[in-house]
């Protein structure tokens, strides 16, 4: 699999959320079955600020709230490549995702077609051993408001 490395400097939460929006324009045009999205990186790393300005840019006017709590929220797209966009994030997850059903999130990602998935925390689950992402953003903390995002392509 040919992979392709870019790296961004954020300067805020709302730089950070622009680069969120601006990738969302960009994966609007694919042509895909479904489109995996990995974020990684410590907490308050701008992770979900990302995930917000990601859904502006597709057009979701619903406030974006942080799944920590739930593990996974669902938005409807007005896209004609896309209709969903799965906001999951496996932060508290107790021990590789041992009291999560991965099958279910295996299941949904395999049958349902035509949808986004953007995982925070996606190293508390075993299931992206099964599955390859199109993206995997690692958020690193430079300054209190300076972000280093690294983003690993796979082709």
């Amino acid at each position: 699999m040919e992979k392709s490395i870019e790296k961004i400097i954020t300067f805020s939460e709302r730089g950070t959320s622009k680069v969120g929006s601006i990738l969302a324009k960009e994966i609007k045009k694919e042509e895909k079955d479904n489109f995996l999205i990995l974020l990684k990186g410590d907490l308050g790393s701008g992770k979900t600020t990302f995930v917000k300005g990601f859904a502006r840019g597709f057009g979701v006017l619903k406030q974006i709230q942080s799944p920590s709590f739930v593990i996974m929220r669902r938005y409807s797209l007005k896209s004609k490549n896309f209709r969903n966009l799965f906001h999951i994030d496996f932060y508290r997850l107790n021990k590789k995702g041992k009291d999560f059903s991965e099958k279910v999130l295996l299941d949904i990602i395999q049958k349902e077609k035509k949808n986004i998935f953007i995982v925070e925390w996606p190293e508390k689950s075993s299931i992206f051993k099964k599955i390859k992402p199109n993206i995997i953003i690692n958020f690193e903390v430079v300054s209190p408001k300076t972000r280093l995002l690294t983003f690993i392509f796979n082709k």
